[in-house]
């Protein structure tokens, strides 16, 4: 009985595997033969589940190894029918691919004859000469995947080092482009660039322009300038003071007044707005630690802050600032 229903699933294999031949050509649905590749699954199911049936009747079990060797080859058998399958309905644009496609004949020979032949020198011979080989066929087609994955992985490492080199070259020429005399705010983009030596001269330029303050001044005025600025002056600034107090008391005011509009009912500060946030507080700590006067402005932030559950690191140093006199 058991015989009967592996014939029957291999008969059933064989059909499938000639429709897959008979879409080869076809061009159904949006991107080819859509039906012929449901075909594929069957096909390779069934094969699989013959070889499984094989393995637990112990029909494989004098091959070299024993059970632990059919079961590789088993694996491998299983590479080889979605191989043979898929250039089945694949035109053949090599000898490779039309022979791939053909092999799944050979294959269900194999298995025909694992399945209905009794043990003898010529049949073993037979399911070595087919099942064997296309299980080690199988097994080498899965050794040729992976060899193409980890190429593919490297090419595509390669080529993003080399478009990131690239990049940061064409960075570093713009910047050196812009020269000593350009906008301040032009040279905020390289404050953080990748490359050490860029971003350490494009901060020593900044530091050293005259007009470095005024144009903060003006800067923390504008919008979309703002939080550049405010950066600088929390991170890079040598020296924020009074200079800047003024300007950075009313870009504090209104940043408060809007991020409390956007923030309205919430119990946890969105990471936009605590990123933000936190800039300010930096820069604003540093400004008061130079002798500007911004208490009011931290005290708002911190009474603003207290209403939120996940902000304790932003109102810490906010506490620990004002713990301290003005250094003016």
């Amino acid at each position: 009985m058991t015989a009967f229903v592996l014939n029957a699933a291999l008969a059933l294999a064989g059909l499938n595997l000639a429709l897959l031949f008979s879409v080869r050509h076809a061009h159904w649905g949006p991107e080819g033969p859509v039906g012929g590749g449901l075909l594929l699954v069957p096909y390779v199911g069934i094969g699989a589940a013959v070889l499984a049936i094989l393995i637990a009747r112990r029909t494989l079990v004098w091959v070299p190894g024993g059970r632990s060797t059919a079961v590789a080859l088993s694996i491998g058998l299983v590479i080889a029918l979605a191989v043979s399958g898929y250039y089945a309905m694949t035109a053949p644009g090599t000898r490779f691919e039309h022979a791939a496609g053909l092999s799944g004949w050979w294959l269900l020979i194999g298995c025909f004859v694992a399945v209905n032949a009794k043990p003898s020198v010529a049949a073993r011979a037979v399911i070595v000469a087919t099942l064997g080989v296309g299980g080690v066929a199988g097994w080498i087609q899965a050794g040729a995947w992976l060899n193409d994955y980890f190429q593919a992985k490297e090419q595509a490492s390669e080529s993003g080092i080399a478009h990131d080199r690239e990049f940061q070259e064409q960075l570093g020429a713009e910047f050196r482009a812009l020269g000593k005399d350009a906008p301040l705010w032009k040279y905020f983009g390289y404050m953080y660039n990748s490359d050490p030596a860029i971003s350490k001269e494009c901060l020593d330029l900044i530091a050293a322009r005259p007009d470095r303050d005024a144009r903060l001044n003006e800067y923390l005025e504008i919008d979309a300038l703002a939080s550049d600025a405010t950066r600088y002056i929390g991170e890079f600034h040598p020296a924020p003071g009074p200079a800047l107090a003024k300007a950075f008391a009313r870009m504090s005011d209104l940043a408060l007044s809007q991020i409390s509009e956007v923030e309205a009912g919430a119990n946890r500060l969105s990471d936009r707005s605590y990123a933000d946030v936190r800039d300010i507080i930096r820069a604003a700590i540093r400004i008061r630690k130079g002798g500007g006067d911004l208490t009011p402005q931290l005290e708002a932030w911190r009474r603003y802050l207290a209403r939120f559950r996940n902000t304790a690191d932003l109102a810490a140093p906010i506490e620990q600032a004002l713990a301290q006199p003005n250094a003016r």
